[in-house]
């Protein structure tokens, strides 16, 4: 596994649990924190303005394509790294990902060393 700097990690999910577990799995390495949803997402992205945004993209309004997009129109948000996380593995649906502003696409069950190494290759 790829050992770097720390960096500031946000991990979105609405099912607290699956977030929770992914916060765990990257917090020996990184400063991690999660939240439950898309809203929840964007006010701490605008607060805490984590390096990396682990998104679920199959979340109730806002969802990881919406936050996605918002991030990448906010300016100052710029830098942020943008990884996907879904139960999703159509063509399309990585393509679509991509055209929202994601850098990686991950698919469930994670791979956390992928998840690590992504991570530490943030900018």
């Amino acid at each position: 596994m790829n050992q770097a700097l720390p960096r500031r990690v946000l991990i979105v999910d609405n099912y607290v649990s699956a977030a929770e577990a992914l916060a765990e799995a990257c917090s020996d390495h990184h400063d991690v924190r999660f939240v439950g949803g898309g809203s929840a997402a964007m006010e701490m992205a605008l607060s805490w303005r984590p390096r990396v945004m682990v998104l679920d993209i199959d979340m109730p309004a806002p969802n990881g394509l919406d936050v996605a997009t918002m991030i990448r129109e906010t300016s100052h948000l710029d830098p942020i790294m943008l990884i996907a996380v879904t139960g999703r593995d159509a063509a399309f649906d990585r393509e679509e990902a991509l055209a929202h502003g994601f850098d990686s696409y991950l698919t469930k069950p994670v791979d956390v060393d992928r998840l690590l190494t992504l991570i530490a290759s943030a900018e």
